[in-house]
Order: C-alpha cells, then sequence, then structure tokens
C-alpha cells in the first residue's frame, strides 16, 4: 500500500468495515476480461458467502477459474475543498484476494444462508429443503485482505 497512513493496521477495524457494507464486489476473471459483480453477502473471519442460481455467467467463471478479488466500501462520501484539485473522499474501504468454492453440503450450505441473513439483520434457519437443495452457495476463502480509511 502506498499511503501506509490511511492502512486500517487493525484487524477488527477491517472486519467491521466489511460488517457495516451492504455489498460485496467481487471480481472474476473470464478469460482476458475482468468481470465484477455486486453482490449480496455473508462473512465470517477467513471467509466470505454469497449464493446465486445455479447457472449463469458468475458460476461459469468461477468453475474455469475459481481465483477471485473483492471489494466493500462504506462511509463514502466527497470532502469538498477550497478548489477543484483540493477535493478528496472520505471512506473506509477493505479489498483482498482468494479462492472460490461451490459448497455442496447442506449444513455448510445452511450457514453460509444464515451469514447471509445475519449481514442484513435477518433471522436465521427455517430454510425450505427443496429451495436449499436448489439454491447454489459459493465460498471465498481469504487469501489476502486489506484496508483503507480516508477522512
Amino acid at each position: 500500500m502506498r499511503r501506509h497512513d490511511k492502512q486500517m493496521a487493525n484487524k477488527l477495524d477491517i472486519e467491521t468495515a466489511i460488517r457495516e457494507a451492504s455489498v460485496c464486489y467481487l471480481g472474476l476473471c473470464d478469460g482476458e476480461v475482468p468481470y465484477v459483480v455486486p453482490l449480496s453477502f455473508g462473512y465470517e473471519p477467513g471467509r466470505i458467502f454469497f449464493h446465486s442460481a445455479g447457472q449463469g455467467r458468475k458460476l461459469d467463471v468461477i468453475r474455469r477459474n475459481p481465483r477471485v478479488s473483492f471489494a466493500f466500501a462504506v462511509d463514502v462520501a466527497p470532502v469538498p475543498g477550497d478548489v477543484s484539485c483540493a477535493w478528496t473522499m472520505r471512506y473506509r474501504s477493505v479489498v483482498g484476494e482468494g479462492h472460490a468454492v461451490i459448497v455442496t453440503e447442506a449444513k455448510e450450505k445452511t450457514h453460509a444462508l444464515d451469514l447471509i441473513m445475519a449481514q442484513y439483520g435477518g433471522g436465521a434457519g427455517g430454510y425450505d429443503p427443496r429451495r436449499l437443495s436448489a439454491i447454489t452457495v459459493v465460498r471465498v476463502d481469504i487469501e489476502t485482505m486489506t484496508g483503507k480509511h480516508s477522512g
């Protein structure tokens, strides 16, 4: 990180920013083309979960190349300056890289859905087994993660 003065050195600060986020931007590499998808998500230390339909570009890309990147941003707001080049942004952000795994076990799918529901203030459990079997859940095992703040 170029600006060490903006780095979040405390892991708790990074995790707090993730827990306050409403969107995870998942970056994939579709051959030579970058592909970024905004997702609802669930988080626990070391892992991010999201759910999906059973088919589509996102899953096709993950099956071909499970290496992913991700980003979160919270408290984003412009900070006016006296002149145009003096403007800046206030934010807290987290970026990282990991490995995506398609979850097949019902117990882990349920755990992932509970985390996703908790992220948005919902209750856990009570999933219809037929719907649970139709949902695709992806787990991102986080390999690296850094946080940055300004303002």
